[in-house]
C-alpha cells in the first residue's frame, strides 16, 4: 500500500528550498534520490504542520558515516503509524514526535547531521521523479528477463515512494508494473549502477 504522498508538491515552497542550493550535498555513492535533511527544511515541515516522523535505517547513503537513517514526516500521527505498521520486518525503526521536547531535539541533531551519521528525507527531485536517469536501460532488462522480451513499449516510467522504499512504476500499454528499485538494479549485477552517468545516449533503447 503507498503512503499516498507526494513529497515535492505537498510543501509548496520546497522547489524553492532545493533551488536555492543551500543545502548538503550527498556524495556519489549507490544511486540515491533523496536529499540530506538540513535544520531549513525541518522547519519547512514544521510549518507545514508535518510534525510527526518516521525514522528508519536507509541503505543508500555513503558509506563513511556509521549509518545512514531516512526520516519521513507526516502531519497526521495515524498516517505516521501506517507507515510504521507497513514495515514491521524492520526492526529499527519509530517514530518521533516534534511536540516532545526531547525528539524535537532529536531531529535537530539529525538535522544538523551529526557526524557518524547521514539522514534522508524521501523527496525526490522533479527531474529525478520524472525520468529517473538511465533507466531505461535497466527496466529493457528486466522486461526481457521477465516478460521474456515480449514488450515491444513503454509508455512512461516513474519513481516513486512507498514507505520509505524506491519503487518504479513501468506503464506498460495494458498493464502497470510497480517494482522495487533494488530489483531492477539485481537484474545486472555486475555493473551495480555504474552505467548511471550523465550524458550516456540511450537512443537504441525500443523505448
Amino acid at each position: 500500500m503507498e503512503d499516498n504522498l507526494d513529497y515535492t508538491s505537498s510543501i509548496p515552497s520546497v522547489n524553492d528550498y532545493l533551488g536555492s542550493g543551500n543545502y548538503p550535498k550527498p556524495q556519489k555513492q549507490r544511486y540515491n534520490p533523496f536529499i540530506l535533511l538540513a535544520p531549513g527544511l525541518l522547519e519547512l515541515f514544521f510549518s507545514k504542520g508535518k510534525t510527526f516522523f518516521v525514522l528508519q535505517p536507509y541503505d543508500r547513503g555513503p558509506a563513511h558515516p556509521t549509518r545512514s537513517i531516512l526520516i519521513t514526516p507526516y502531519a497526521e500521527r495515524e498516517e505516521a503509524q501506517k507507515h510504521f505498521d507497513a514495515i514491521p520486518e524492520i526492526s529499527q525503526r519509530e517514530i518521533l514526535d516534534a511536540n516532545s521536547p526531547g525528539d524535537r531535539e532529536r531531529l535537530y541533531t539529525y538535522a544538523g547531521q551529526l557526524e557518524g551519521t547521514a539522514a534522508y528525507v524521501p523527496i525526490l527531485k522533479e527531474k529525478v521523479a520524472k525520468e529517473p536517469p538511465l533507466l531505461k536501460q535497466r527496466v529493457r532488462r528486466y522486461l526481457q528477463q521477465q516478460k521474456k522480451g515480449a514488450i515491444r513499449s513503454v509508455e512512461l516510467i516513474q519513481m516513486t515512494v512507498v514507505y520509505g522504499q524506491l519503487m518504479i512504476e513501468i506503464h506498460l500499454p495494458k498493464e502497470v508494473l510497480s517494482v522495487s528499485l533494488g530489483e531492477i538494479e539485481n537484474v545486472d549485477d555486475a555493473n551495480q549502477w555504474k552505467t548511471l552517468l550523465p550524458g550516456v545516449s540511450d537512443g537504441e533503447l525500443p523505448f
